[in-house]
């Protein structure tokens, strides 16, 4: 007989060679399993510091998630090792529906934000304050206030606004663009891009 995480595993393994929603849902159950540790993937311009972090254009730009996700992407975004212009050499505004979120393995909070005006998604994420500590203190503050904002403080379980009777908030969030690799995030753009870390939210 299988022990119970033993047959999370099993199941997980085998929703996932079928593809399609039920992929989906064993893959976010195995997301919730995994312990939290501080990212890896292109993890140094996750969190500015890279080198190219020096040429980021720090005041922020006000413009839409749709025109955000019509930007063109890399193919492969694991293999572009520097930043690309403009997208990711500049800090964006934008007004959004704060929809749902979450934390996730690598301690992210992992924001989903949605268009008022055309309905398109794109992924926000405040990292981890204790694995960045040269901004820890403003990536708590940012996390408390999503707490406050959605009146929920963060687990590794979706926390979805429309779904728990509240009309998801509108805010003004700010963010350095980033370019990631599409496997299965909850709201991700059409096109990967995030903002990504986050450095701004309010209502």
């Amino acid at each position: 007989m299988l022990r119970p995480l033993a047959a999370v595993a099993f199941l997980g393994a085998l929703a996932l060679s079928f593809g399609g929603p039920l992929s989906a849902r064993y893959y976010h159950h195995y997301e919730r399993l995994k312990p939290i540790r501080c990212g890896i993937e292109l993890w140094a311009m996750k969190t500015l510091r890279d080198s190219g972090a020096a040429h980021i254009d720090f005041t922020p730009h006000a413009t839409s998630i749709s025109w955000l996700a019509a930007q063109r992407a890399p193919r492969d975004p694991d293999l572009v090792t520097h930043r690309l212009a403009p997208v990711e050499t500049t800090v964006w505004r934008v007004r959004a529906q704060l929809v749902g979120y979450r934390i996730e393995a690598d301690g992210d909070y992992h924001l989903v934000l949605r268009d008022p005006q055309s309905g398109a998604t794109m992924i926000g994420e405040i990292p981890m304050p204790s694995c960045v500590t040269s901004r820890g203190a403003t990536y708590a503050a940012l996390r408390a206030e999503v707490n406050r904002i959605g009146h929920h403080a963060a687990t590794r379980f979706w926390w979805w606004l429309d779904y728990h009777g509240a009309t998801p908030p509108t805010v003004t969030i700010s963010g350095v663009g980033f370019f990631d690799r599409i496997h299965q995030q909850d709201g991700v753009a059409r096109n990967g891009v995030e903002l990504h870390p986050v450095l701004g939210v309010r209502p």
